[in-house]
C-alpha cells in the first residue's frame, strides 16, 4: 500500500562453507531488522461477505500494517559420498530455523515457516539412481494472538531414474511419487482460512522423460 511507505530495514548475513570432492557442508547465519516491515495482520474483527446465493458469512479481516520487526536464522546444508562396491550413495541433510518477532506489538508475526529438517539418500549404480528423502516440519507454537498453532508434519518423497542415450543425445526417464504416506499436512505460512481450505498436497505420481540434444 503506498499510504505506507517503502520497507525499510538492514541485514547480516555470515556464512562457513566446506567443499571436498562430493562432499560439502555449509552452515549460514542471519538477522534483519526493520524499522518498517509491512506485514498482513488479522484484525480480530470479521466482514460479512455475501455470497452468489444470498448468504452472509463472516469472515476475518486483515489490513496491512507497518510495523518494527527482527528475524533472526540459521540454515545449514551438507552432503557426504560413500561407496559400496558397484554403489554410490550421497547422504544429505538440511536444516532451516528463523524466529521472527513484531517489535511494535511484543508477539511473533504471523505466517513464519517452522523448523525444517530434510534427510535424504542417493543410491546410484550404473544408470539408475534412487531416492528417498524425509522432510519435517515441526509444530509452529510461536503464532500472533490471531492466530493458531500448526502442527508438525512429516512428508516421504521417493524417486526412481535412469539414464539412457536417445537418437544423438541424452535422457531421463523418471518416477516420482511424493508423500508417499499421503500425510495430511498444513502450511504455517498461508493464513488460517486458507490453511485450513487448502492443505499440502496429498500423494501423487509423476512419471517423465526428458531429454537433450
Amino acid at each position: 500500500m503506498p499510504s505506507l511507505g517503502a520497507e525499510r530495514g538492514r541485514n547480516l548475513d555470515a556464512a562457513l562453507q566446506w567443499a571436498a570432492g562430493h562432499s560439502s557442508m555449509r552452515v549460514g547465519v542471519f538477522e534483519a531488522r526493520f524499522s518498517r516491515f509491512i506485514n498482513l495482520a488479522a484484525t480480530g474483527a470479521t466482514v460479512d461477505v455475501v455470497a452468489e446465493d444470498g448468504s452472509v458469512e463472516a469472515v476475518p479481516e486483515y489490513v496491512f500494517r507497518s510495523v518494527r520487526a527482527r528475524l533472526r536464522g540459521i540454515e545449514a546444508q551438507a552432503k557426504h559420498r560413500f561407496e559400496a562396491g558397484a554403489w554410490s550413495f550421497d547422504l544429505s541433510g538440511q536444516l532451516d530455523l528463523v524466529r521472527a518477532d513484531d517489535l511494535s506489538g511484543g508477539e511473533p508475526l504471523p505466517r513464519i515457516a517452522p523448523a525444517r529438517v530434510r534427510i535424504g539418500l542417493d543410491a546410484m549404480t550404473g544408470p539408475w539412481t534412487a531416492s528417498v528423502e524425509l522432510d519435517h516440519a515441526s509444530r509452529q507454537g510461536r503464532v500472533a494472538a490471531t492466530d493458531v498453532a500448526t502442527p508438525s508434519h512429516d512428508l516421504l518423497n521417493l524417486a526412481l531414474s535412469r539414464r539412457f542415450a536417445l537418437g544423438g543425445g541424452d535422457a531421463l526417464a523418471f518416477v516420482k511419487l511424493a508423500n508417499a504416506t499421503d500425510t495430511l499436512a498444513y502450511n504455517a505460512s498461508t493464513i488460517p482460512t486458507v490453511r485450513d481450505l487448502a492443505p499440502l498436497p496429498g500423494r501423487s505420481l509423476k512419471l517423465g522423460l526428458r531429454a537433450s540434444f
